[in-house]
């Protein structure tokens, strides 16, 4: 299968959930999933990103699947992330950018260098208005350590970070399309999310209500530990005594649903047209007995419980039980995912620059020893090279001064056998000389010997 390998990772505040996703033929594929419940209790009122619960999760997860060098983008809760509609009017010669700047030190209500902040702006249907209108996503830099802390605690590094509300836009425009308008609930254990979607206009918000209002009212009315009582509200529906079970959560599911009308409301009254066909609901408390019921009630709409994917396939190889099992809560999930292989609508990015170069060198690891080990062998072989060669080059010098000493002793021996041939040219001609004295002196030798002798030594008186 071609292309990137992308980990969606939802760090939620009762489980993780997690799905890795390829992108085969430009179209995203589920290649695997993975949900890891919290062990134990969280803490009352624990930051986000702090609860040591998720430390062992992410410890779980790192153990059970392989990320390697697979794109990870993780989210951050709504109810952590500053969220604030923007209006951009365009004037002067000041870039958007800039105007953007400066609205976002008018909105955040902290100082820009203690938080991370990005944004999303809307195409007007207008192409000559002076005005933009978007959103704007500020997170605090401590809640981030916090998240990276935990998953530096179990060698996890993420790419990108994005808001929860954000990560359900992505994955609804991705399969659902952006032809309708709808309205998605993720139910949470400590909160919800809403969203709601029109084309590629979004306005969310974050809600104080969630799954654990019913599992209060369990623990309260039965006497049950809170585990106990969690377990039993994903078993509700199943039970013989499923309709007493509903009166005693009846007000937490009225609750709920008295946030999301107030919200709507209040968007309304904002001037803004929201029109929806339909509610989705997502997260883990999707299911809840009675809320389904609830909601369609108060809101005049169809509520459905997310369970049929409309553009997304999944492998055949994937974990099939899991994802049909978790599939309303992994929403949050599929839309990191989405964003990451590319495919969002929506590219906000909350991670702060050192965490992102951090994530770049440690996904770059495993090449950098790749290739320092290839170096190391190209060494030892240029080094095994280098000594055979210099070992070579040293037999050759050897062997040339050898033949430098015979050079040298025969030219001492060629100069000796010169100077004797020139000795014997010397006496050759003085052999010459006396062989060819003038006749004279031949006749004067014969003339002597005819004589007596002492004659010519004689002299008279």
């Amino acid at each position: 299968m071609p292309g990137a390998r992308v980990w969606g990772i939802d760090l939620g505040r009762s489980a993780l959930k997690a799905v890795r996703v390829g992108v085969r033929r430009g179209e995203i594929e589920i290649l695997a999933a993975d949900v890891i419940p919290y062990e134990g209790e969280g803490r009352a009122g624990e930051e986000p990103g702090r609860d040591r619960r998720m430390w062992k999760a992410l410890a779980a997860f790192q153990e059970r699947n392989r990320i390697g060098g697979d794109k990870v983008v993780i989210s951050v809760p709504g109810q952590a992330t500053f969220i604030r509609n923007l209006k951009i009017i365009l004037v002067g010669k000041k870039s958007l950018s800039e105007l953007v700047q400066f609205e976002a030190q008018q909105e955040i209500p902290f100082v820009l260098d203690e938080v991370i902040w990005d944004y999303e702006l809307f195409e007007p249907e207008d192409k000559n208005a002076k005005q933009r209108e978007g959103v704007l996503f500020a997170v605090k830099k401590n809640v981030l350590n916090n998240y990276y802390l935990s998953l530096s605690s179990a060698n996890v590094h993420a790419d990108v970070v994005q808001t929860t509300p954000l990560a359900l836009y992505n994955f609804f425009c991705y399969d659902q399309g952006t032809g309708r308008g709808y309205l998605v609930l993720d139910v949470g254990s400590e909160g919800s999310e809403l969203v709601a979607i029109n084309g590629r206009h979004f306005w969310t918000r974050s809600l104080p209500v969630g799954g654990n209002k019913v599992t209060e009212a369990l623990a309260q009315e039965f006497e049950l530990p809170s585990d106990k009582a969690d377990a039993a509200k994903r078993l509700l529906e199943s039970s013989k005594y499923s309709s007493q079970y509903l009166e005693v959560i009846r007000p937490a599911l009225q609750s709920l649903a008295s946030e999301v009308q107030k919200s709507l409301a209040y968007h309304k009254s904002q001037g803004k047209d929201l029109s929806f066909e339909v509610v989705y609901l997502m997260g883990s408390g999707a299911r809840t007995l009675g809320l389904r019921e609830q909601l369609a009630q108060s809101l005049g709409k169809d509520v459905v419980v997310f369970a049929k994917f409309g553009r997304m396939t999944v492998s055949k190889k994937a974990n099939l039980d899991v994802i049909a099992a978790h599939l309303p809560a992994l929403g949050v999930a599929l839309g990191l995912a989405v964003q990451g292989a590319g495919q969002g609508v929506t590219d906000v990015n909350l991670i702060p620059q050192r965490a992102a170069r951090r994530s770049i060198v440690s996904k770059k690891k495993p090449y950098v020893g790749a290739i320092a080990a290839a170096i190391l062998v190209f060494l030892g072989a240029m080094f095994y090279f280098l000594r055979e060669e210099n070992l070579r080059l040293r037999q050759m010098n050897s062997a040339l001064l050898q033949l430098r000493d015979q050079v040298e002793t025969a030219e001492s021996q060629f100069k000796a056998a010169t100077d004797v041939k020139e000795v014997m040219q010397k006496l050759d001609a003085a052999v010459t000389v006396g062989d060819t004295r003038p006749p004279w002196l031949n006749v004067l030798s014969e003339i002597a010997k005819t004589l007596p002798n002492n004659t010519l030594e004689s002299t008279p008186d």
